[in-house]
């Protein structure tokens, strides 16, 4: 794993839920050389001070990997797929309703696409999406 989930310590004389031991949130694994760098919430604009709500949108940055073309393509021992991604069915227990591609700060829409549809990703690229989960 590239990153692996940072397990945070807490009290255990207050401790309600257990936690996991582990967790994998994808049905399938990503090709190779395409890593899924973030999945957050996104968070409505505050009416108040302090009153942030979660939206029903996520934002997903996933980053395709560089590869040195003087190695032979048998050379890799993996699925690389050319860069593409299908979107449905990519997560383990949710759904992809709508996806948007975005610019990477979020603020500028690049077009929508079909949940059904498959994405591609250029090799050193970081693509980021507004996802809708149900």
């Amino acid at each position: 794993m590239l990153h692996p989930i940072v397990m945070a310590t807490q009290n255990v004389a207050h401790r309600d839920t257990p936690l996991l031991s582990g967790y994998a949130g994808l049905a399938d694994g990503l090709p190779c050389d395409i890593h899924l760098v973030n999945l957050r919430t996104l968070q409505e604009k505050p009416v108040g001070a302090n009153d942030f709500q979660p939206k029903d949108e996520a934002a997903m940055l996933l980053h395709r990997f560089g590869h040195d073309c003087s190695f032979p393509a048998r050379a890799m021992q993996c699925d690389v797929s050319g860069g593409k991604v299908a979107l449905s069915g990519l997560f383990k227990d949710l759904e992809i309703a709508h996806a948007e591609e975005t610019t990477l700060s979020l603020m500028h829409s690049l077009g929508d696409k079909s949940a059904s549809s498959s994405i591609k990703l250029e090799p050193m690229e970081i693509n980021t999406y507004k996802v809708r989960l149900k």
